[in-house]
């Protein structure tokens, strides 16, 4: 005696009680949020003086030395080196770029300048 009973539901009853579903759901939720906001008044955040943030920085610094884990001096050097390389770098880009269109602009006076564009449209693609 194992009888099931089948009952077809349409496509808008599922709709219709997945719809309901969702919407209790979501009042729900948006009463226990009403309710943690209401038992908590906004609380401004605390914000520290400067000089107590200056002087928990020394105070990091001090033990940061006293343990020699403090590299703030190499750290620069290295960066003042890697800067004056950077310098060398660059200005030695700008004279390969001078040096090239000194030579570009010094063979269009010997080429038609039908060629001279399409050498530049092809520098500019790449």
């Amino acid at each position: 005696m194992n009888h099931k009973i089948t009952r077809k539901t349409s496509n808008e009853e599922i709709d219709h009680l997945l719809e309901s579903k969702y919407m209790e759901e979501a009042e729900l939720i948006e009463s226990s949020l009403r309710k943690t906001q209401e038992n908590r008044p906004f609380v401004k955040p605390y914000k520290e003086s400067e000089e107590k943030i200056k002087e928990g920085y020394d105070k990091l610094v001090a033990s940061l030395k006293r343990k020699e884990q403090y590299r703030y001096e190499i750290c620069c050097k290295e960066k003042e080196k890697w800067e004056k390389n950077h310098k060398k770098i660059k200005m030695s880009g700008f004279i390969l770029v001078f040096i090239l269109f000194v030579l570009m602009f010094g063979m269009i006076e010997k080429t038609d300048m039908q060629s001279v564009c399409d050498t530049i449209k092809a520098i500019h693609m790449i």
